[in-house]
C-alpha cells in the first residue's frame, strides 16, 4: 500500500541523525533496529499532543501507535 509505503518514509525520517534503523522485510513485517532505551524515548517523545486531523495524519499516528506496541493488539485497543 502505498499510503504505508510514505508513512514508513516519514518514520524512517523520523529516525535519522540517530543510531535507530526500520527495517523492511517485505511479506515478514518491519523492524526497528538500534539501542531500546533510545528507540523507546524517541517513540514516546511528546512531539505533538493534539489529535490528528487530516487523513494522512491519522495514518501517521496509528503507524507510530502499531510501532510502539510490543505485542498482540485489537483494532479496539487502537480506538
Amino acid at each position: 500500500n502505498k499510503t504505508i509505503s510514505k508513512s514508513l518514509n516519514i518514520i524512517e525520517d523520523f529516525f535519522k541523525g540517530s543510531d535507530i534503523q526500520l527495517i523492511r522485510k517485505p511479506k515478514i513485517g518491519i523492524s526497528i533496529i538500534g539501542d531500546r532505551e533510545t528507540i523507546h524515548h524517541l517513540i514516546n517523545e511528546p512531539v505533538n499532543k493534539q489529535l490528528p486531523k487530516t487523513k494522512v495524519e491519522r495514518i501517521q499516528f496509528l503507524c507510530f501507535e502499531i510501532l510502539k506496541n510490543t505485542s498482540y493488539f485489537t483494532l479496539q485497543q487502537l480506538s
